[in-house]
């Protein structure tokens, strides 16, 4: 009869007795980084050692079928000297510790290096015509004295006595279910495999110099807020000979005192005066290529625009162009002469539009 001392493995683990082995191989490691006890904050260890025995047995199809028809009484069940710990337990172990088959790997390869990200700031007159620009920027610079050796001779780049050239050193780790090899980089070469006897007098050991450089680049027009314009091998130096990384320059574009823009479309709010609108007058509307003149139709109201097509920002690769919309801010003067109050006057007397009277009349019935 089996054992009522323990729990079901498949209870253990929380999976279905139907479980597939990938099913129990992720339940088993989510709950082993839960409950180890090098985990944060401390796990559980006799509830690690209690799913780490469920996974054993479940793991293994023979032993999985032994434990399916006799239960805990099945012979291997259990915890059976783990000989296959390392293989079972590798990836959870190289996940807590660093170590295991993900990292077991040479350090010292060839590493691009990391982008780096500098900010613009340009105007609309810039998103409208496109610039070009020169920016002023600290580049990493391979070593040309070295040749990226960081030596000052190439007789002063030896082989490292510890890892013997590989970057890597094993070493042994307790846990709770016994020793366990691991594998890290090594502390005396920093994973590169080789030891500077002599430092490079230009780059100091590094295998690169920090140089102020001159950067210039084209801005397209109609570019937009937030975009980025990349600059090939001018980030970060890479490591051991590989790809240097890549510049990226964030556009800002500063806001227009009396422009706005919405995709290609660009909207202008234009002061003109209430005899403008009225009389259905020339007005003069500002470009970036210069003064438009444009009649007023008759009949514009407070608030009305009017639409110059094709006279806003280009599309993005093309000629084709967006709209001008033009929205009136109709102004009156602050005071007036008395031979103009006069005139007003007489035009006042003469009209019969008074669009207050109108509404009075007829809301006072409905208010």
């Amino acid at each position: 009869m089996a054992s009522k001392t323990k729990r079901d493995y498949y209870e253990v683990l929380g999976v279905a007795r139907s479980a597939s082995a990938e099913q129990i191989k992720k339940a088993f490691r989510t709950l082993a980084k839960e409950h180890h006890p090098d985990a944060p904050g401390g796990g559980n260890e006799a509830r690690f050692k209690e799913i780490s025995e469920a996974y054993q047995t479940l793991s293994d199809p023979q032993k999985r079928t032994a434990y399916d028809q006799f239960g805990h009484d099945a012979p291997g069940s259990g915890t059976s000297g783990f000989s296959d710990f390392g293989s079972a337990f590798g990836d959870l172990f190289g996940d807590l510790f660093g170590g295991g088959r993900r990292t077991q790997q040479r350090y010292n390869g060839k590493t691009a290096g990391d982008n780096i990200l500098t900010k613009v700031e340009i105007n609309f007159r810039d998103v409208f015509f496109g610039k070009k620009m020169t920016i002023s920027i600290n580049i990493d610079v391979a070593c040309d004295a070295c040749k990226q050796t960081g030596a000052k001779t190439p007789n002063d780049v030896v082989t490292c006595d510890k890892c013997k050239g590989h970057g890597t050193v094993q070493y042994v780790q307790q846990t709770p279910l016994g020793m366990f090899r691991q594998q890290g980089v090594c502390n005396s070469c920093q994973g590169l495999g080789q030891i500077i006897r002599q430092k490079c007098i230009k780059c100091k050991g590094h295998r690169y110099y920090i140089e102020n450089q001159k950067l210039e680049f084209d801005i397209p027009r109609s570019i937009v807020d937030g975009q980025q314009i990349r600059i090939k091998g001018k980030g970060k130096i890479g490591h051991n000979g590989g790809a240097q990384g890549d510049l990226f320059i964030g556009i800002n574009i500063k806001r227009h005192p009396f422009l706005d823009r919405q995709g290609s479309d660009m909207y202008l709010k234009l002061p003109v005066s209430y005899l403008d609108v009225i009389l259905g007058n020339i007005i003069m509307i500002p470009t970036f290529e210069g003064l438009i003149k444009e009649k007023l139709p008759l009949g514009l109201q407070y608030g009305d625009k009017i639409t110059l097509k094709g006279k806003g920002f280009f599309y993005p690769n093309s000629t084709r162009r967006g709209d001008l919309h033009i929205i009136l801010d109709v102004q009156f003067p602050m005071k007036c002469s008395k031979s103009e109050q006069e005139k007003l006057w007489s035009v006042n007397n003469e009209t019969k539009f008074d669009p207050n009277e109108d509404f009075a009349n007829s809301a006072i019935k409905r208010i």
